[in-house]
């Protein structure tokens, strides 16, 4: 059962794996939302890949704070929009708007795919952690 309220760096998510894949790194892929205004579940995250025959996780609460070791794995067409596929630090992938995610690149160092520093996902995108004081 999902409490009405999360705190601001709480997050619902559901894994979706699917052990046929033959990439490691795409085999879990995740879907992290916050709650409607109303404190319900968003539908779009409620039937999210329900109707595939793979394994899908039950839904958690997880804490989004700063971290280090994020992927960048590639990209994917999409019918309204292109997304840039992300390795979140905890081994799923998590996918943002390919816009919002080059906006990024200005902000940070990619060494062979790895984003260098410390990222938040913040409502659907990657946040670099800035330093006070520089």
């Amino acid at each position: 059962m999902i409490n009405t309220e999360l705190k601001e760096d709480e997050y619902l998510l559901k894994v979706w794996t699917n052990p046929s894949e033959s990439r490691l790194d795409f085999r879990k892929v995740g879907f992290l939302t916050k709650l409607n205004k109303d404190g319900s579940i968003p539908v779009k995250f409620e039937g999210w890949r329900e109707h595939l025959p793979q394994t899908l996780s039950k839904v958690k609460v997880v804490h989004q704070g700063f971290y280090s070791g994020w992927k960048l794995l590639g990209y994917r067409r999409g019918a309204s929009a292109d997304w840039a596929i992300l390795l979140h630090p905890a081994g799923y992938t998590l996918e943002t708007k390919l816009v919002e995610f080059l906006g990024l690149l200005s902000e940070c160092v990619v060494a062979q795919g790895e984003l260098l520093g410390q990222f938040q996902w913040v409502k659907g995108k990657l946040v670099p952690l800035r330093h006070q004081g520089i």
